[in-house]
């Protein structure tokens, strides 16, 4: 037997058809636009804001935010303001736990334990139980989202302006007394680098966030020539050079000296393997090897280089077998490097460093003319 369908028909059936697509198409954007946030991989930023038990206002800050490493982290309550530590171990099993310290101390001032989840949206979500839990203590739910945090410094932004035959930048913030500081400033470490008339240079390493890093060279002649470098930063918001100490969270000093004592000798040690005894142009004699192993770093805090994504801490190696010849060798060759990003896990609160990982501004530079040094 067969069948036909009339033309009326067909193109009732068409249209029913397009009807049921599009009722179907419509639901699931629906759904998907209205879907609950999931637990999902940590991506991390550096600011979160949220509550604890639905009514405390929080504000948290990651120094880091690679969730497959220690974290460290601070956070404070909206209406007290004092910060409060936390360390974290490597997220693991879908959870990331934070373990928060009273007064920055060792494990016997364990105040509180955070236990979160991230979620596809960016929150962080979980719970909060007060330590150390002799009794049952109520696990209080934890609501955090990302933002963006705090801005800029408040400070207008400087301009810099390079001019023929000065050999430093001028610097303009729009307040007078504020820019004749700056430039005692720069004038004061111009001096302090000595050497020969002619021979001294300024070199603007970078220039955003209201700070400015700076490197000076200068030369003196004599029986031979000796050259003399320092690296410093300004912040353009005070006219004060960064003392970087100052800048240090005390909690954490000892943390950056162990780090930074472990990423020197790794410098030494692939200088050793390129230049000593035993290398394919050897330098270095077994006198040497031995003065540089010994090196222990120790914060030189007039020496900070500021450069486009990352800090450095040039090092002078000093022992009592060394010649002048290996010396000048050693000259701007050991240089401690932290990411803008790394930097933040060691910082004070209210360092003027922790604007380096906030979006840079477009650089206000005018007349930028070839620097010439003075005759």
């Amino acid at each position: 037997m067969r069948f036909s369908v009339s033309p009326i028909n067909l193109s009732l059936t068409v249209r029913w058809l397009l009807v049921l697509l599009l009722a179907s198409l419509s639901h699931r954007t629906a759904a998907q636009a209205t879907a609950p946030a999931v637990p999902s991989a940590p991506h991390l930023g550096h600011y979160y804001e949220g509550t604890i038990n639905g009514k405390l206002s929080v504000h948290l800050y990651f120094f880091n935010t690679d969730a497959e490493n220690m974290l460290a982290a601070t956070y404070y309550y909206h209406k007290e303001k004092g910060e409060i530590v936390l360390q974290g171990s490597p997220y693991a099993k879908g959870k990331l736990v934070l373990m928060e310290y009273a007064d920055g101390g060792g494990f016997e001032m364990l105040s509180g334990i955070f236990t979160l989840t991230p979620y596809s949206d960016g929150s962080l979500r979980g719970t909060w139980q007060a330590q150390p839990a002799t009794t049952p203590e109520p696990l209080l739910s934890v609501l955090l989202r990302p933002t963006q945090g705090p801005g800029p410094a408040s400070c207008p932004p400087a301009r810099l302006a390079h001019q023929p035959r000065r050999i430093l930048p001028t610097i303009t913030t729009g307040q007078k007394p504020l820019d004749a500081a700056i430039a005692r400033a720069l004038r004061g470490e111009l001096a302090a680098i000595g050497g020969d008339a002619g021979t001294q240079a300024c070199e603007v390493s970078y220039f955003g966030h209201n700070l400015l890093g700076l490197h000076f060279s200068s030369e003196m002649v004599g029986a031979s020539v000796h050259a003399s470098y320092s690296s410093q930063t300004l912040d353009l918001c005070t006219g004060q050079l960064v003392y970087f100490p100052n800048e240090l969270d005390a909690r954490r000093q000892a943390a950056f000296q162990v780090e930074a004592n472990w990423r020197l000798h790794q410098q030494i040690e692939d200088y050793i393997k390129e230049r000593g005894p035993q290398s394919k142009e050897p330098l270095l004699s077994e006198d040497d090897v031995a003065g540089l192993r010994e090196q222990e770093f120790m914060l030189n805090p007039e020496q900070l280089a500021l450069v486009d994504g990352f800090v450095s801490f040039p090092y002078q190696v000093s022992y009592e077998l060394l010649s002048d010849f290996i010396a000048k060798d050693y000259n701007g060759r050991f240089g401690l490097d932290f990411t803008f990003e790394e930097l933040q896990a060691y910082l004070s609160p209210t360092s003027c460093l922790r604007r380096l990982v906030l979006p840079k501004p477009a650089s206000v530079i005018r007349r930028s003319t070839a620097r010439i040094p003075s005759k």
